[in-house]
């Protein structure tokens, strides 16, 4: 079956709408560096990765920590990592928070509509929405991390990387290439040969050697 040209001027103009999105991101080429360096230092030292996510950003958090805990890449170590999403996410982030941990919070939409859970109401209707488990990890000393779309973001996280496109499905996946982004450089910062930094404040420097990883959704 042939294409026609209508056909391959589509998948042109699909693609270079990709094209365009990743140069984008070549843009926060340094905050991603960055917050995948203090990432490896806090998995370094026992800490895990735990990823939020509500409404339809749920699944993008339950596939990151899945990325850290399952690598496709053959000789990559499983990270300890888990994911919370749903409803009454800081309650249930403090039960699990810890000073070495990374808190991850996927927001497509910024503060974004209802869809995505983040619509008017919604935070005290589920008990708290990404915001507050946020501001949760920082009173734990948790690194905290925030990958948001083209909407306003109000939250406060230590990094904050922006996918700036209102197509949804374009920003989803503009999203999930920062993800495995931030997977593949904590993996180069744990292979290198210097250490990827010290220990967060709080946490144990012999938690490295024996911590007992967790893993999974709660």
């Amino acid at each position: 079956m042939s294409v026609t040209p209508a056909t391959r001027q589509a998948a042109q103009r699909a693609l270079a709408r990709r094209e365009h999105g990743c140069h984008d991101l070549l843009r926060d080429a340094e905050p991603i560096a960055r917050a995948a360096r203090e990432t490896a230092a806090r998995l370094a030292h026992g800490g895990t990765l735990i990823c939020l996510g509500e409404g339809s950003a749920g699944a993008a958090a339950a596939r990151m920590a899945a990325e850290f805990m399952h690598p496709t890449a053959p000789g990559r170590p499983p990270l300890p990592a888990m994911a919370l999403y749903g409803g009454a996410l800081p309650a249930r982030l403090r039960m699990w928070a810890r000073p070495q941990d990374v808190a991850v919070a996927v927001c497509p939409y910024g503060d974004g509509p209802a869809g995505d859970g983040r619509g008017p109401g919604t935070r005290h209707r589920h008990g708290g929405g990404v915001h507050d488990a946020l501001a949760v990890a920082a009173e734990h000393g948790l690194l905290t991390v925030a990958l948001t779309g083209p909407g306003a973001f109000t939250g406060h996280a230590d990094h904050v990387i922006t996918v700036r496109w209102d197509d949804p499905a374009l920003a989803e996946e503009l999203h999930l290439t920062v993800q495995h982004l931030l997977w593949e450089l904590v993996h180069e910062f744990l292979d290198s040969a210097a250490p990827p930094g010290p220990p967060p404040d709080g946490a144990d420097p012999g938690l490295a050697d024996g911590q007992e990883s967790r893993g999974g959704s709660a």
